[in-house]
Formats: structure tokens, C-alpha cells, sequence
């Protein structure tokens, strides 16, 4: 055994990785959010374009300007519906990804409060064996929690 590894309590590292998820969750947050205020102030200019374009097609004048540019400005106007629709498509988007974020948040702010009562109440070291690349055993201390059930060999035991 390499009796240079140091114990780790589990608990408070679960917390702290509990708290590291909760400010990634955050800052996806904060990028969504500003992504949908980018998207609605394009969908503002989109739909102000779009009413100029139409106004300049009901002038009465515009008739006389020849049936090329009235081609032209419905080609345009028809691109410019097909944008603010595409533009609505990544709101409601962006609007799913905010309320799935919100659950997910709601989930991870759980798991921060409960490894943070965890490592209050129950301060635990675990032990993870496993060979090395040359099949030499090694041992690290690893967090242990369903979170880690990856992990294989892992005995926790309890600090006094």
C-alpha cells in the first residue's frame, strides 16, 4: 500500500462537487438567459424590417416600379418570415432548455444540502483499489456515493 495517500473526507468533497455542479448549472442558466434576450431583440428587428418591407409593397406607387421588384421584395419579404420563424423555433428552444435547467438546478441544490448534512453528521474516508497500468496495486482515496458507482473495490469507513 502507498502510505503516502492521505485520507479525504468523502462527504465534504461530494458537497463541494455537489456545489461545483450548482454554479455550472448557474452559468448554463445565465447563457440561456442571455441567449433568449439576444433572440427576442433579433425577432424585434426581424418583425420591424418585415413591416417596412411591407409597407414599401402596399405603397400605391409601388405598382408602377415593375413586376421585377415586386418579385424581389416578396422573395425578400417571404426570407424575412422564414427568419423571425426560425428565430421563434430557437426561443422556444431556448425557452425548454431554461425549465429543464430549472429542474435540473432544483435537483442539484437537493444534492448540495444533502451531502453538505452528509458531511456534517457523517464524516467517512473511502478507499479505492484497483491495478495500475503495469498490474501493480495502487490505492487512491475517492468519493464515495451513488454518484461513483462506477467505481469498483471501494470500502468507506468511518473517521472517529
Amino acid at each position: 500500500m502507498n502510505q503516502s495517500v492521505q485520507a479525504r473526507p468523502c462527504w465534504s468533497l461530494l458537497a463541494q462537487r455537489a456545489e461545483d455542479q450548482l454554479e455550472l448549472i448557474r452559468l448554463e442558466m445565465t447563457q440561456a438567459n442571455h441567449r433568449l434576450n439576444q433572440l427576442e431583440r433579433s425577432r424585434q428587428r426581424l418583425n420591424v424590417m418585415y413591416e417596412d418591407y411591407s409597407q414599401q409593397f402596399n405603397q400605391p406607387g409601388s405598382q408602377s416600379q415593375g413586376m421585377s421588384r415586386a418579385v424581389v421584395l416578396r422573395q425578400y419579404m417571404s426570407q424575412m418570415l422564414s427568419l423571425i420563424e426560425r428565430v421563434n423555433t430557437d426561443m422556444a428552444y431556448t425557452q425548454n432548455l431554461l425549465a429543464a435547467l430549472k429542474e435540473k438546478m432544483i435537483e442539484a441544490e437537493k444534492e448540495r444540502i444533502k451531502m453538505q448534512t452528509l458531511a456534517e453528521k457523517m464524516p467517512w474516508n473511502c478507499k479505492f483499489n484497483r491495478s495500475g497500468p503495469n498490474n501493480a496495486a495502487w490505492t487512491s482515496w475517492v468519493p464515495c456515493s451513488s454518484t461513483a458507482r462506477w467505481l469498483h473495490d471501494v470500502s468507506c469507513t468511518r473517521i472517529s
